[in-house]
């Protein structure tokens, strides 16, 4: 059975179409570009939103509250791997990474 998904004013049949919605926004920027589109700025918003109750239960700091400036896509680095995403600029520092794959 399909789960829906509602991420702020967004609702998904699946998380799979979610995941797809999230994936195509990527995919409409390159490595290093600042997320300029309005509509694409707020559907991160709203993940960032989603989760703060999540990251409020385990102690981590919230990331939206008015502290993010922008966001970007750049690559993401590990030992023998290497990918996309999206990462968050706080105003006056550089910020963490949010992927959706």
């Amino acid at each position: 059975m399909a789960k829906p998904v509602v991420i702020g004013s967004l609702s998904f049949r699946t998380q799979k179409s979610a995941l797809d919605h999230y994936k195509a926004l990527l995919h409409r920027y390159q490595d290093g570009d600042r997320i300029s589109d309005p509509g694409d700025h707020a559907d991160l918003m709203a993940i960032i939103e989603r989760y703060a109750p999540i990251l409020d239960e385990v102690g981590e700091p919230a990331k939206g509250c008015g502290q993010i400036d922008h966001f970007e896509r750049r690559m993401n680095t590990g030992t023998g791997w290497s990918n996309s995403g999206f990462w968050v600029v706080r105003h006056g520092l550089l910020g963490t990474r949010t992927n959706p794959q």
